[in-house]
C-alpha cells in the first residue's frame, strides 16, 4: 500500500486488515514502496498516485509488468 497521508494510510490499512487482507506498508515514498514490492512480490497493490514528492507511477508500471492487480487513487485538494 502506497499512501503519503498518515491518517488515510492508517484508516485504509485498518479497513483492509478488517477485510482479511495482509497489508504490506504503508509506504509514503516511492523508494520505500519499490523496495517493499521488490522484496515481497505482492498479489495486489493500492496506490496513491500523487505523493508529497513525485508520483507512484513508476511503481504502477513495475507492477503492471508483473501482472500485479493495482487499484490507484489520486486525491486533489479543493481550493479554498
Amino acid at each position: 500500500m502506497v499512501e503519503d497521508d498518515p491518517l488515510i494510510a492508517l484508516d485504509l490499512k485498518a479497513t483492509l486488515e478488517h477485510a482479511g487482507v495482509v497489508v504490506l506498508g504503508p509506504a509514503g515514498r516511492l523508494a520505500d514502496a519499490m523496495l517493499l514490492a521488490e522484496k515481497s512480490a505482492p498479489a495486489a497493490a493500492v496506490l496513491d498516485v500523487r505523493l508529497e514528492v513525485g508520483t507512484s507511477l513508476p511503481l504502477a508500471k513495475w507492477l503492471a509488468e508483473r501482472d500485479v492487480f493495482r487499484c490507484s487513487r489520486a486525491a486533489q485538494a479543493v481550493p479554498a
